[in-house]
């Protein structure tokens, strides 16, 4: 999707040869078109008058003034590249992290017209990890290219759009007239989407995002509106695409508490702190035991054993229920293969798995 063949050295220093030799053949051009012109001075006001020494003075210095000016020039250019550098993403050519965060930083100071909100749109590209593995680091830029140009046609330009992360945009609306707006705008993104991207072997895919929409409240800092529109398009993941409204009170957890519970999970995994329960199921008729349902367990090294009512749901949004559901089934596995060398027995084993899995 994007020609990534590399330059050859050759070319870069042929260019740069030929940059030199430009340059050299102008300040020479200059020298004999000053020449020329002192030489007619002093036929035309004599060879010892001070008008031609002057003329002779100021066009000799031509060349100089030429490649000073010439520098300046070369100087505002480099400056305003790294100015834009700066503040924009190398790859989409969209505003990155920086000029976001500063956008949204001088709008909070503002007052707000009445009637009027800011708004933050959160998407990302659904199963990128797996695609940049699978198709490779040009073809993954490459659909981050075409995601965010389809993007920035379905945002208009009254929007800012970023590229927040690897595969991460985000949209500030400022001064929208509500959430309807902000839904309006993530929907157009959504359907930016359905049209396939053809890749260069011919082969198609359909990117789809996951949103997070969340309005500034009054008083909010930058980073916290941020970190609730991350929440809200972890939710929308989640449940499989689509977008999700950031709502305190129907999320259930706040944004600070989910991420570091969320941070919390990720230790836990790392550090084998789950564990795997087995409840058996007897049989009325007989009151045998017919088999045992796997449930998992997230012993806390400070809080305890945590309820998984209030762990789970976040594991489903943020991705993680797919290591700690992988840990269940292999347990159970090794379960099954215990009892049957050392009882003789096999017990069938239920294993409760995410529709993610």
């Amino acid at each position: 999707m994007i020609d990534s063949a590399p330059i050859p050295s050759g070319v870069l220093t042929q260019g740069k040869s030929t940059e030199s030799g430009r340059r050299l053949f102008s300040a020479a051009r200059l020298t004999v078109a000053a020449v020329a012109i002192s030489i007619a001075a002093a036929l035309a006001y004599g060879f010892g008058s001070r008008t031609t020494h002057w003329w002779i003075v100021a066009l000799l210095a031509l060349p100089a003034v030429g490649s000073w000016f010439r520098s300046v020039v070369l100087r505002r250019k480099l400056e305003a590249s790294m100015s834009w550098r700066a503040y924009h993403d190398t790859l989409t050519g969209l505003g990155n992290r920086r000029l976001l965060v500063e956008r949204l930083e001088a709008a909070l100071q503002r007052p707000r017209p009445a009637g009027r909100v800011h708004a933050l749109i959160s998407a990302d590209v659904d199963r990128f990890k797996a695609i940049n593995h699978s198709l490779g680091n040009d073809t993954g830029d490459g659909i981050l290219v075409a995601v965010g140009d389809r993007m920035a046609g379905a945002v208009g330009t009254d929007a800012l759009l970023a590229r927040f992360g690897s595969d991460e945009f985000v949209v500030f609306l400022e001064d929208v007239d509500g959430i309807r707006e902000a839904i309006a705008v993530a929907q157009r993104v959504c359907d930016a989407m359905d049209d396939p991207l053809v890749l260069d072997d011919g082969r198609e895919i359909v990117p789809t995002v996951s949103i997070g929409i969340t309005l500034v409240e009054p008083g909010q800092g930058a980073d916290d509106a941020l970190r609730d529109a991350g929440v809200a398009m972890h939710r929308a993941k989640g449940r499989g695409g689509t977008y999700q409204v950031f709502d305190k009170a129907l999320m259930g957890i706040r944004s600070t508490e989910r991420l570091e519970l969320e941070a919390a999970l990720r230790k836990g995994i790392e550090r084998g702190e789950f564990e795997v329960h087995y409840q058996p199921v007897v049989s009325v008729a007989d009151q045998r035991v017919v088999g045992a349902e796997a449930l998992v367990r997230w012993r806390h090294p400070v809080d305890g054993m945590v309820a998984p009512d209030r762990f789970v749901p976040v594991a489903e949004e943020s991705g993680l229920i797919l290591s700690i559901g992988q840990f269940v089934l292999e347990d159970a596995c090794a379960f099954i293969n215990e009892l049957r060398s050392r009882l003789g027995v096999d017990l069938p084993i239920s294993v409760n798995l995410s529709p993610r899995q």
